[in-house]
């Protein structure tokens, strides 16, 4: 079918008016058709033409638009026409036509309008909501989302330290599907492992939503924890032994023979620990140059040596000296040596000598 509207005459007193078949049509984003989906249309001039919804076939009834209307002196136009889909919360998508070049196909113009169904909610795993750790990386875990279209998803996750999200600690997006590691093996978990420190004694708050490269999904509902302090050492070597010893003998663990006591920051924050020893001679007790001790450097830059003991200093019972100061958490620099050295008094009795070293710690 063709037509040539310059071949059109009205004269006189009639008027004309020029209409067209409009077929509608709504997909999903993988092409299928999708069932009681609303359809609208309006002239250009902002006018509602119709409203009609979609059948299991994804079309809409067929509708007649007016392309224009002519008398014998003017020619007064409706077009272009906007249709517009919507379903649900789904992107909803809008086209323009224009009847006055856009026409003919079986006397009618077909319109495909495409809507994308937004992925479903998220529902989280990990942190468990309302909970305490002393991890200051946590791993976040959530369960994947659905696409109804079966689109590839990614994800958006939100931490603050405010239940209302007004400031972030974390802002991370295209988080992709699948990535991360997971406290499971089930393979429908994704997870962000942030790479700065989360401050301690603090409350946060955290949510996840999923995006299908169209429509973002809702937000998850709002979980918080707790990020404790915790202040907690370790003695990977805790005793030494320096063997049997003549009288007036001296030998230290700066040889490494024996070896140094070693200390470990196993908490979460950085610490000062104080050295502190039972008498170890019976004719010189604490404090005394017969027994001694001071810090090495068992990993480099793990504590503040300008703070710390690092020459040469007498045991004592008591003591509220930082003999380390400010050792830090992070594995790669946590630990500190104690060395001991010692020297038997010219008239100290045979027989088995110990002490008994304490350390006690704190935060920095």
């Amino acid at each position: 079918t063709s037509y040539d509207k310059s071949k059109v005459s009205v004269t006189g007193s009639a008027v004309g008016w020029f209409k067209w078949y409009l077929d509608a049509y709504v997909n999903d984003s993988v092409g299928n058709a999708v069932d009681q989906a609303n359809v609208s249309a309006w002239d250009k001039y902002g006018t509602l033409t119709f409203t009609q919804l979609t059948s299991s076939n994804g079309y809409i009834p067929r509708q007649t638009l007016t392309e224009y209307w002519q008398n014998a002196t003017t020619t007064y136009y409706y077009t272009n026409y906007s249709i517009n889909a919507t379903k649900g919360s789904a992107t909803s998508d809008t086209e323009k036509v224009n009847l006055t070049t856009n026409y003919i196909k079986d006397d009618s113009n077909e319109v495909v309008l495409t809507v994308n169904t937004a992925p479903s909610k998220v529902s989280l795993y990990k942190p468990d909501n309302n909970s305490i750790t002393y991890d200051r990386t946590p791993n976040f875990e959530w369960f994947n989302a659905t696409d109804a279209e079966g689109n590839n998803l990614t994800y958006s996750l939100l931490v603050s330290n405010t239940s209302d999200f007004s400031s972030t600690v974390i802002d991370q997006t295209g988080i992709v599907e699948g990535s991360g590691s997971h406290s499971q093996s089930w393979n429908n978990l994704t997870s962000f492992e942030p790479s700065n420190d989360l401050d301690v004694d603090k409350v946060y708050y955290w949510k996840v939503r999923s995006y299908d490269g169209t429509t973002y999904g809702q937000w998850s509902d709002t979980w918080n924890f707790t990020v404790a302090s915790l202040v907690l050492v370790s003695l990977p070597v805790n005793e030494t032994s320096f063997g049997q010893m003549a009288i007036g003998q001296s030998n230290d663990t700066t040889n490494n023979n024996p070896l140094p006591l070693l200390l470990q920051n196993d908490g979460n924050i950085m610490i000062n620990v104080t050295i502190t020893g039972t008498d170890l001679w019976l004719r010189k007790p604490n404090p005394s140059s017969y027994y001694q001790y001071k810090i090495g450097i068992n990993e480099t830059n793990s504590f503040d040596d300008s703070l710390s003991t690092m020459q040469w200093a007498n045991m004592t019972n008591t003591s509220s000296v930082n003999d380390i100061s400010f050792l830090k958490y992070p594995d790669t620099n946590d630990s500190a040596e104690i060395e001991l050295g010692i020297t038997v008094p010219g008239d100290e009795p045979k027989g088995n000598k110990t002490s008994v070293i304490t350390v006690t710690a704190g935060s920095a």
